[in-house]
């Protein structure tokens, strides 16, 4: 129809006089089902983001493993969620990542620290690290890094490194200080053999994968002792050999 018609030339019915705002009103309501509609959309997309970032930042946690925190040096949050009889192992690992910590920074190339083996004599207070790492002349060189509970200082204190368990002999030409340093690499060579050569004091490999992962990923270096460390200290003295 023309603009100011008053009859329709088709049908030849009257024209409504209110027409033009029977229009607007049908586009205006045909307009609000729409907004209604999108902003129902967006609230349910919305709702989704939402749900699917707090399921990415809650469910890891609800279903993660104390081995997955452990791997991760996460040693806070893996004694937390730890079972009652699983927390003194999470406190042992603690302890020993720690130690090597301390050891691979003592490393003439920190950088090649590698944990080979690990003995615990939980009843002795005291363990054995097997450690590799390059020398002074940039070859791969082993030992067995011994470390005791100190009374005194209440703590785990390394003793010595022995590079081989073999006995040293006294030579005519060692002065006393050479045969005093005999005495004592052979005396703690004896208390080396009296750990590792017992079968129950050998740890899990997954201590030594997780240890050297972290070293790998360097952040074995962020490594330090939880608090709760004093529940696998000796409660009293130990002996001295």
């Amino acid at each position: 129809m023309r603009e100011n018609e008053k009859y329709c030339p088709n049908c030849g019915h009257k024209i409504p006089l209110d027409i033009d705002n029977h229009s607007l009103k049908v586009r205006g309501f045909k307009r609000k089902l729409s907004l209604k509609k999108v902003t129902a959309i967006c609230a349910v997309f919305l709702m989704i983001i939402v749900l699917f970032l707090a399921g990415k930042m809650f469910i890891p946690q609800i279903f993660v493993s104390t081995s997955d925190l452990l791997a991760e040096g996460n040693y806070e949050k893996a004694y937390s969620k730890a079972k009652k009889d699983q927390k003194d192992d999470v406190l042992v690992e603690n302890l020993i990542s720690y130690e090597c910590k301390e050891a691979a920074n003592g490393l003439k190339d920190p950088s090649s620290f590698q944990l080979r083996e690990v003995w615990y004599d939980k009843g002795n207070s005291r363990f054995v690290l097997s450690i590799s790492g390059k020398n002074g002349m940039g070859g791969a060189a082993s030992g067995y890094w011994y470390y005791k509970y100190s009374e005194e200082e209440k703590e785990y204190q390394l003793i010595t490194v022995i590079n081989d368990l073999d006995e040293e002999d006294y030579s005519y030409f060692d002065d006393t200080e050479d045969k005093l340093e005999k005495i004592f690499n052979n005396m703690a060579r004896e208390a080396i053999k009296d750990i590792i050569y017992q079968k129950d004091n050998e740890l899990d490999n997954s201590i030594i994968k997780n240890i050297n992962g972290l070293h790998k990923k360097d952040i074995l270096q962020d490594v330090e002792l939880l608090d709760e460390i004093n529940e696998i200290y000796p409660k009293g003295k130990v002996d001295n050999a």
